[in-house]
């Protein structure tokens, strides 16, 4: 297949790149190319190459700015892909829109099926939820939708990096929210699942993450218990009205993947995708306890 990667310097975006660069045509295209916001111009190229299939990996995702800016979040979330799926449907092409699990408002009491009711509780949940909608209608047939969530990976901002850089400034206090319980999700896995969507010519709205649903306080001691420095730490749970967050989070937005295993697409667990990212960020090694931890001394180093 020849594969457009919308978003392609993101997170994300690179990872699909990685993936679908064996067995696929695959081509990549992101700010430095042009403004997905400029209808003419997203058409223009995308007819010219006319692709099997579009991923849209292109959004606004600071959760908390977005509550400043709701119509340019809203433009970039939430218009831009019904237009991309409206130009894939004169192509024709596959369009493949990254949903989230902010669409949902927290209240159930177990994990958040693909046919439950949205209800966002934020800007950037309102916004993504805004794209589905518009994807569905501007290409019923030829859409893939896959929510995720918590996600994290190399190239981007997520929060085992957030901690891992306090850690770098010295850092050994740390106060994190515990009443949030999703599903983390490695970027490359996800890639993997999207790739696997995609060959296995996947039709509609599937949830997609690493096994295993945990507080934002249970993600973290799972990071530092990775890296060995634990019990170096003061790791102190707080409620989310304790923390403050300019945008609304839901309490439970965990997803439950069992659409996607049932079509044969099994994410790893949490645990294992951490390792790997520590693996990939080069940190698993002895030695990089040293880059993490410059403060410690040599013999707390060696209790490591």
């Amino acid at each position: 297949m020849k594969i457009v990667v919308l978003g392609a310097a993101g997170m994300l975006g690179r990872a699909l790149m990685r993936e679908l660069a064996a067995g696929h045509e695959v081509i990549g295209r992101d700010l430095g190319d042009y403004d997905l916001c400029d209808p003419a111009a997203a058409a223009q190229d995308l007819q010219g190459l006319r692709p099997d299939a579009v991923v849209n990996c292109a959004a606004f995702t600071r959760v908390d700015d977005a509550e400043d800016c709701p119509e340019l979040t809203m433009e970039v979330n939430g218009r831009v892909p019904g237009r991309l799926a409206g130009i894939c449907a004169e192509l024709p092409a596959v369009f493949v829109q990254i949903g989230t699990d902010y669409i949902f408002d927290g209240t159930a009491d177990r994990p958040y099926r693909e046919d439950d009711p949205p209800n966002p509780l934020s800007v950037y949940g309102r916004s993504k939820w805004e794209a589905e909608k518009r994807v569905r209608a501007a290409l019923p047939d030829r859409h893939l939708i896959v929510r995720s969530s918590w996600l994290f990976g190399v190239g981007g901002r997520s929060f085992p990096l957030a901690l891992i850089e306090r850690l770098q400034k010295g850092e050994r206090a740390f106060q994190v929210v515990n009443d949030q319980r999703g599903r983390p999700t490695y970027a490359p896995d996800l890639a993997a699942a999207i790739r696997a969507g995609l060959e296995k010519n996947l039709r509609g709205t599937y949830h997609a993450g690493n096994a295993g649903i945990v507080s934002w306080y249970e993600f973290a001691r799972m990071i530092f218990s990775a890296l060995g420095v634990l019990h170096h730490l003061t790791l102190t749970p707080v409620s989310s009205d304790q923390w403050g967050c300019k945008a609304r989070r839901p309490r439970y937005s965990a997803l439950d993947t069992g659409k996607l295993e049932a079509a044969g697409i099994t994410l790893p667990t949490v645990e294992d995708a951490l390792g790997r990212y520590f693996e990939a960020m080069g940190l698993i090694a002895a030695g990089a306890i040293r880059g993490i931890l410059p403060t410690m001394s040599e013999a707390e180093i060696v209790k490591l």
